[in-house]
């Protein structure tokens, strides 16, 4: 997502890439080799000492998001962190604190939430498009590839509920423009995709969220399933359906399905980059203080209803599930 997408966003967004970290030193130099100037490091650390740099984007697995985060906000950096936040509230509150107290800008990189299409939604639901909203449907899900990979280690902080699943429960937080009441969830274990760690991880599940207002939120996630997305708003007068919620791009037009009284309407929608309109708002956080819609503090919260789930699940805190669950 970095190679792809981010750092061609802080270009494009009229930022400058000074300096690319990877543990493999051809990585490094290939990423540094496209931007004028940049320079290839071997150790995370060299980024943060820096002085060319006043901000960060950390693309590294979830375990890591904290250290890295704490890290950055002592040497004054601004952060912006890949999602989830963290792979728990407790450490994704620590890392808030520390941004708050070294006076430093923490967004977390929910991409999705500033391709304009989600301003649109917003106000067809604020215009009353579909009624009250009573019901909410999310579901993100492709197959992952078997190991190696980071989302299949529970020491690094991976599995499909922390991975795909964070965006349905972002989705449903910033939409029912509350927190959850009521958690329910099952998730599946796929023990056998990370056996060097003796843990497990979820390769899916699905968690059924009650808002209050009678409201309710199901979130389906998998690493298993065909790839595929889905968002469906359902009110007292209407049903909105959203393709592709979570990663149109460049180029994608993708309009909404509006359905009532049995017939259906198609609302258009532009084409965007997501994450170049993410970098621009995180510099304008940054220079001006504007605030984010994905604030740090927003991530504890989708953090903490993740931790939930686990939890409902019959999973601990540490992602592993329980005897008998």
């Amino acid at each position: 997502v970095a190679e792809r997408a981010v750092l061609p966003a802080i270009a494009a967004a009229g930022g400058r890439v000074v300096v690319v970290a990877s543990r493999r030193a051809d990585r490094a130099r290939r990423l540094a080799a496209a931007y004028p100037g940049a320079r290839a490091a071997l150790a995370y650390d060299d980024v943060l000492t820096d002085p060319r740099v006043d901000a960060v984007y950390i693309p590294l697995p979830n375990r890591l998001h904290e250290p890295w985060t704490i890290a950055a906000a002592a040497r004054g950096k601004h952060v912006l962190c890949e999602k989830p936040l963290a792979d728990g509230p407790a450490a994704a509150g620590r890392m808030v604190t520390a941004c708050a107290a070294a006076g430093v800008v923490l967004a977390e990189a929910v991409m999705f939430r500033y391709h304009p299409r989600m301003a649109r939604l917003a106000a067809l639901l604020a215009g009353g498009a579909v009624g009250a909203l009573v019901e909410l449907e999310a579901a993100f899900a492709f197959p992952l590839d078997p190991e190696p990979n980071i989302r299949w280690s529970a020491a690094l902080g991976g599995g499909a509920l922390l991975d795909v699943g964070s965006y349905g429960v972002h989705a449903a937080r910033w939409l029912m423009a509350a927190e959850p009441e009521r958690v329910a969830a099952v998730l599946q274990p796929a023990a056998e995709a990370a056996p060097s760690s003796g843990e497990a991880v979820d390769l899916g599940g699905a968690a059924v969220l009650g808002f209050g207002g009678r409201r309710t939120a199901t979130v389906a996630f998998s690493f298993r399933g065909a790839e595929h997305q889905r968002l469906t708003l359902v009110g007292t007068e209407g049903v909105l359906t959203v393709p592709r919620p979570f990663t149109a791009w460049t180029g994608e037009r993708l309009p909404f399905a509006l359905w009532v009284g049995g017939r259906a309407r198609a609302i258009p929608t532009p084409a965007a980059d997501p994450y170049r309109l993410m970098v621009e708002a995180f510099t304008r956080a940054v220079r001006t203080g504007e605030p984010v819609p994905t604030s740090g503090r927003n991530g504890v919260g989708t953090v903490a209803v993740i931790d939930r789930c686990r939890r409902a699940a019959g999973w601990g805190a540490g992602g592993a599930p329980v005897s008998g669950a």
